[in-house]
């Protein structure tokens, strides 16, 4: 499963790289906020660590590529600077739960007056549970003094800590600390015609693991008794393994995947037409399906 996995992560970097837009699972407002409005402490002092934390509901599954938080703080010298923590956490019963992924973000004090924060999330390959809530957490680190700015809408779930995110308050509705969270749904082709180790082409390599599965040394999930079941009579054996060779043998190292779909970009030549591998074989080496902008 090792390269199939190195594949995704791959297209997922290059989705990243050649679409000017992302898509936006979550988002307080458009543009900069009212800094007038205050904002959520987050701040950290002798008694407290003040910090605050959004709520946000995805419905499918998606690979979390940006998040983005609007904050001011007060500079006690000056080119003082100070950090935050950000935070994706988990949803646990209504509060923030264990983090799965979290940065360090040194403050600018040229804009400490207001400022968008932003960091990567990719190479953590951040997938999301589909149906599923999670939290975006804002924490202080040591001297800071900041405010997450309100959102201007007070229709947004949050909540806060006073002791740096070791318990958290019941969520509230209203107004939540200005962010934004991006990401993108990726197509995974399943496992299909004998690509038994998931990496999108039929060669050797799945022979060597077939044969291995018939002789009881290695176990394969469903996906891969899927895949490897070739005559589909609801098992893998010898059969199973000579057709496996006549593929490899007949048909070369074909990309197993075959699908269509409508190309909804308006500046593409093949705008409303049906493209994918089949349109494009033997004229480029990669796909990318997803948005573009």
């Amino acid at each position: 499963m090792v390269m199939k996995y190195k594949f995704f992560i791959l297209t997922i970097l290059l989705s990243f790289f050649i679409a000017q837009d992302r898509s936006t699972l979550f988002a307080t407002g458009d543009g900069d906020p009212d800094t007038s409005l205050g904002g959520h402490s987050i701040q950290l002092t002798e008694n407290e660590v003040l910090g605050a934390s959004d709520r946000f509901f995805l419905s499918n599954e998606y690979m979390l590529e940006r998040v983005y938080v609007y904050l001011s703080y007060e500079p006690e010298f000056m080119f003082d600077t100070q950090s935050i923590e950000v935070q994706i956490a988990e949803d646990d019963n209504g509060k923030p739960g264990i983090p799965v992924s979290s940065n360090i973000l040194e403050l600018d004090y040229d804009n400490f007056e207001g400022k968008w924060y932003s960091f990567l999330l990719l190479e953590n390959c951040l997938k999301t549970e589909p149906s599923s809530f999670y939290w975006l957490t804002v924490l202080p680190m040591e001297g800071t003094n900041a405010k997450w700015i309100y959102s201007e809408e007070s229709s947004f779930i949050f909540s806060t800590t006073a002791d740096g995110g070791e318990t958290w308050e019941d969520y509230s509705i209203g107004q939540a600390g200005s962010a934004a969270v991006t990401g993108e749904q990726i197509y995974i082709p399943p496992f299909d015609g004998g690509d038994v180790n998931g990496d999108f082409i039929v060669n050797i390599l799945d022979a060597v693991q077939l044969v291995q599965y018939v002789l009881g040394n290695i176990s394969f999930d469903d996906d891969q008794i899927d895949a490897g079941d070739l005559n589909q009579d609801g098992g893998i054996n010898i059969l199973d393994v000579v057709a496996m060779m006549n593929i490899i043998l007949f048909n070369g190292n074909d990309l197993v995947t075959e699908f269509l779909y409508e190309d909804l970009n308006v500046s593409s030549p093949s705008f409303g037409q049906l493209v994918g591998p089949p349109i494009y074989q033997g004229m480029i080496t990669g796909y990318y399906f997803g948005k573009a902008g």
